[in-house]
């Protein structure tokens, strides 16, 4: 399999940032618990018979460990770029890989899932036709990722804050899919019966610290390959205190903080 012509993460950051939440990702890791219950209530309405084998790539949570429980299933793999994260999350099998080169043979899989997890990826579209790959014949993948609207307020203020400081903007936040993006990536992956919907999820937080911190604590921090070569220095991050304030603070002071999660569900013929 050729290499992503375009490499827009940093894969050896990408793997740090996770081995570092390793460590603290039970305490910060709410809008990963929140998608992935959505994706088990999809997977309930969309399946109603047991599956033999599953995957889930990008792995930072224990929750859908539920489904093997639930469908009995023989087979559930944990997988994900850092093998620290594995070790603190994984129950049963579990595999250290880089998701663009899934290592499975062809039709493997009845159902492969994905939290969170493919906004990072390179080659989206190889990997989805790997998945495709992959999946038995019948088979059911079930992902979500980060949806355009998020941190749409962090983004707004951050972009303000640097204009105003220096005249430029850095490439601080990742690029983000839109719904109509998605569903295209579907069909061109030659998913049958493709789905694409969003949800949108708010949370509110005391000051601008408080969200990235959550942000590291799932790994979710910048990994782009042309990234700012110098951190958000004090300064910097006590003018976008102020700047998110003045933009989206509500009555009580707090700050929201939204997340898209879009949901592509897709079968195999």
């Amino acid at each position: 399999i050729a290499m992503a012509e375009i490499q827009i993460f940093d894969k050896k950051l990408r793997r740090l940032h996770r081995d570092r939440a390793s460590k603290i990702i039970g305490k910060h890791d709410f809008i990963i618990k929140e998608a992935t219950q959505r994706l088990i209530e999809r997977i309930g309405e969309e399946i109603n018979h047991k599956f033999d084998a599953a995957l889930d790539i990008g792995s930072r949570s224990k929750y859908l460990s539920e489904l093997k429980k639930k469908y009995n299933s023989a087979l559930f793999v944990s997988s994900d770029i850092s093998a620290k994260m594995l070790r603190t999350i994984a129950h049963g099998k579990s595999i250290c890989l880089d998701e663009e080169y899934l290592p499975f043979r062809p039709e493997s899989f009845d159902l492969v899932t994905s939290v969170l997890d493919l906004h990072w990826i390179n080659d989206l579209p190889g990997c989805l036709i790997q998945i495709k790959t992959i999946l038995k014949n019948r088979g059911l993948f079930l992902g979500s990722m980060l949806g355009g609207q998020t941190l749409f307020e962090l983004r707004s203020a951050l972009i303000e804050v640097e204009i105003n400081k220096t005249g430029g903007i850095s490439p601080r936040i990742s690029p983000l899919i839109d719904i109509k993006d998605a569903g295209a990536l579907m069909q061109r992956a030659g998913f049958k019966l493709p789905v694409v919907d969003s949800d949108r999820v708010v949370y509110l937080y005391p000051n601008v610290l408080s969200l990235i911190n959550d942000l590291r604590g799932i790994g979710g921090t910048n990994a782009l390959l042309q990234r700012s070569a110098t951190a958000l220095s004090k300064q910097t991050l006590s003018l976008l205190e102020a700047k998110y304030r003045e933009l989206f603070a509500d009555d009580s002071g707090l700050l929201p903080a939204t997340f898209d999660i879009v949901t592509m569900t897709g079968w195999k013929s």
